[in-house]
């Protein structure tokens, strides 16, 4: 069975370089995951050239009809985790649309109360976590 991932990343390049240990942490214990990363313009070529993830997908910088196509594109594909790694509210809003078994967010706070009661499978640490 494969493991499908979704990770958001829509920031800088220094913020998605962090992010490489994670996603490489991901493909040596998960080793039948496909990971989908969801990028901005400003990082969306550099993405491209890791050879370690397997789609990488622009968030669109248009109007809002071309943000809730793409939202209905990614709500089309069953993911098994959502992690938001940016804890941009566009990321999360997004998320509250699209299937998962689980939904994970960086952001310590959750503007969107609503986002809680329309998928509760949505977690929000309300402190850092040890691991």
């Amino acid at each position: 069975m494969v493991n499908n991932i979704l990770i958001f990343r829509t920031d800088k390049i220094g913020d998605l370089l962090i992010t490489c240990p994670v996603v490489l942490t991901i493909k040596k214990h998960l080793t039948n995951s496909k990971i989908t990363l969801i990028t901005s313009k400003n990082n969306h070529n550099y993405a491209k050239s890791f050879g370690f993830i397997d789609d990488i997908v622009m968030f669109p910088q248009g109007n809002l009809l071309e943000k809730f196509k793409f939202i209905i594109s990614l709500s089309k594909k069953k993911y098994n985790y959502i992690l938001i790694l940016d804890g941009k509210d566009r990321s999360i809003i997004s998320s509250i649309f699209i299937s998962s078994q689980k939904k994970e967010t960086v952001k310590t706070y959750l503007p969107y109360f609503f986002a809680i009661s329309l998928c509760n499978k949505l977690y929000v640490p309300a402190e850092p976590q040890q691991i």
